[in-house]
């Protein structure tokens, strides 16, 4: 299921490299990654077809999928899968069985062949929850479609759909998170919004009552990140701090209690954090300096730290590469790093972490052999080397440049796409002034032509 980070939108502009993931999509038993040359690939469980083949019901080497244009995000259900093209157009494989696949029918077979969902116009982010799907269009409206038992299709019914629909009354929305059983967004203005399912007061209205419609949850500070989980929910503010709320039988709010929350509490220290990503009763936050912590059940080694050992607070995980980008399946995590690529730990019968094995995972595992890019970008840049240092930097990055053309643009932009700055290459060195740039992570492209190369930066 999954579930929103902060970094997809750096991570899906940055220019193809070698070897290096752009994104992780954590499903129920199986994960999907995404190359950075548009290719996705997937390993775990296969039961519906959610890895986009009929191989067999499970594997632990990861396989393209074939038949698909170049995709700039992924999402992974309990047993549905969720693409976005470049062409701003949505497709889906795998279980069916409420219309999750929003193409206008329902069935309990397996699909494995990926299938545009119709009717959806200019479509930006998208969230597969555990039975039903959303999708962002540029405009900020939202859509909606699949299961709806508990109201998580937000239409004021409880109808099951089978193909789109758009949901009516919200203001424009950013982001968007599908959990289980029911559904979060965040609006241009930081406001959450929920619905669905609230057995355990998931939706943050001080009540344990379903919603067949959003409910902005007002009081809190303004909001840039979202998470939806199985029956916990987690948000960043604007300061960096984490917020939690519903279930906490294992941990998972991080408030060192076992006790429900009804309404969004900030967890006590928290400061610095960029994006979070709620499991199925675990939970992950990604910090300023690109460190990784870990909290909630560890039933399966998903907290990364080396024990089965439940954690009711945020704890360091000691994963050495600096992540961009993390996501959370029911029993297993994922991350994904500037420089080795991917990360997986965690619960792993089915081969869900991709590293040829069917070996839980105590701490966090390198996984390789696939993403391997081949696109005029890579054969451009071939021979050239870009550097920047110190990384993280305070006052001033540096940038070495071999093999680059004189006088190439660069440029830097924030998590948001924001230009920030704009420079030139110079000869030898490059120095350039952050001293104004807050804490945060960055990037930085370079430019020629049509052509670009990035890096990510850590601003302290």
């Amino acid at each position: 299921m999954k579930y929103s980070f902060l970094l997809i939108w750096l991570l899906s502009y940055m220019a193809p490299n070698p070897a290096v993931a752009q994104m992780a999509g954590g499903g129920e038993f199986y994960s999907l990654f995404l190359c950075e040359n548009g290719q996705v690939w997937a390993s775990g469980e296969n039961y519906y077809g959610q890895l986009g083949h009929t191989d067999g019901p499970f594997s632990s080497t990861p396989q393209t999928i074939n038949g698909l244009p170049e995709i700039t995000r992924v999402a992974a259900g309990n047993f549905h899968s969720m693409v976005l093209g470049a062409d701003s157009m949505v497709r889906t494989w795998g279980q069916n069985i409420f219309g999750q696949l929003g193409h206008g029918a329902m069935n309990a077979n397996s699909n494995p062949d990926p299938a545009t969902v119709t009717g959806l116009p200019g479509i930006i982010r998208i969230s597969a929850g555990g039975f039903h799907s959303l999708a962002l269009d540029g405009q900020g409206g939202v859509w909606t479609w699949g299961q709806n038992t508990y109201g998580q299709l937000g239409d004021s019914s409880l109808t099951h759909r089978l193909i789109p629909v758009k949901l009516q009354g919200l203001p424009r929305i950013i982001r968007i998170s599908a959990g289980v059983w029911y559904s979060m967004a965040l609006d241009s203005s930081g406001t959450l919004w929920t619905w669905g399912q609230n057995d355990h007061g998931q939706l943050g209205d001080q009540t344990t009552q379903n919603r067949q419609y959003p409910v902005a949850i007002l009081s809190l500070p303004r909001m840039v990140d979202l998470s939806a989980g199985l029956s916990h929910s987690l948000a960043v503010d604007e300061q960096g701090s984490i917020w939690s709320w519903g279930q906490n039988a294992f941990g998972q709010l991080g408030d060192s209690t076992q006790n429900d929350r009804l309404i969004p509490e900030r967890l006590t220290g928290t400061q610095g954090f960029l994006a979070v990503a709620a499991g199925y009763r675990h939970s992950l936050a990604l910090s300023g300096d690109g460190q990784v912590w870990s909290w909630g059940a560890n039933n399966y080694g998903q907290l990364g730290d080396g024990s089965l050992t439940d954690r009711s607070y945020p704890a360091l995980l000691n994963l050495q590469p600096l992540v961009v980008s993390i996501d959370a399946g029911w029993w297993h995590s994922l991350a994904i790093t500037t420089g080795k690529g991917i990360y997986a730990w965690g619960w792993n019968q089915y081969g869900q972490i991709g590293d040829l094995t069917y070996d839980n995972r105590l701490t966090p595992d390198s996984v390789s052999g696939f993403c391997v890019d081949g696109t005029v970008e890579v054969e451009f840049l071939s021979g050239k080397l870009l550097t920047l240092y110190p990384n993280p930097c305070t006052g001033h990055l540096y940038i070495t440049a071999t093999g680059y053309p004189s006088n190439v643009v660069v440029k830097i932009r924030n998590i948001y796409g924001q230009l920030l700055m704009i420079d030139r290459l110079r000869t030898g060195v490059t120095g350039i002034s952050v001293e104004s740039l807050p804490a945060g992570i960055y990037y930085l492209t370079v430019s020629h032509g049509h052509l670009n190369d990035s890096r990510v930066f850590y601003k302290f």
